[in-house]
């Protein structure tokens, strides 16, 4: 895709947000991307944040079918739990969170986590937005 040089970064993020998901209702398969939050929400907390915190463009969120927030989990897990929050669902299923191992080394542990750890005021600042 190419773009002009007179096109705004906003713009072009659109664009490409439109083109993948044209290729998702094309192929009738999921496409996953994943976003930053705008620098504004360093600190903040689940409750505080909502759509117009992800970085880019409007397009991102008003676009996703699903978008799913992305935060660690409070001390003594911050380094190894993410907790996962839909914060949009064309589905419905808004409010629906889990917690996860966030491991990589040396193997790979993305499992659930069903502990008091999982519950909303145990998360810490917002890392990640996934699309």
């Amino acid at each position: 895709m190419q773009f002009s040089n007179n096109k705004a970064r906003w713009e072009k993020t659109t664009e490409i947000i439109q083109g993948l998901k044209s290729v998702a209702l094309a192929t009738n398969k999921p496409v996953v991307i994943t976003v930053q939050f705008n620098r504004d929400v360093k600190g903040k907390f689940k409750k505080e944040l909502d759509l117009t915190s992800i970085a880019g463009a409007d397009a991102i969120p008003q676009i996703a079918s699903i978008v799913i927030g992305m935060q660690r989990a409070k001390s003594p897990h911050s380094a190894t739990r993410r907790t996962m929050s839909i914060m949009k669902s064309r589905d419905g299923e808004d409010d629906k969170s889990i917690t996860t191992n966030y491991l990589f080394n040396p193997v790979l542990n993305f499992d659930e986590v069903e502990d008091e750890d999982s519950e909303e005021e145990d998360v810490e600042e917002a890392t990640a937005w996934m699309v």
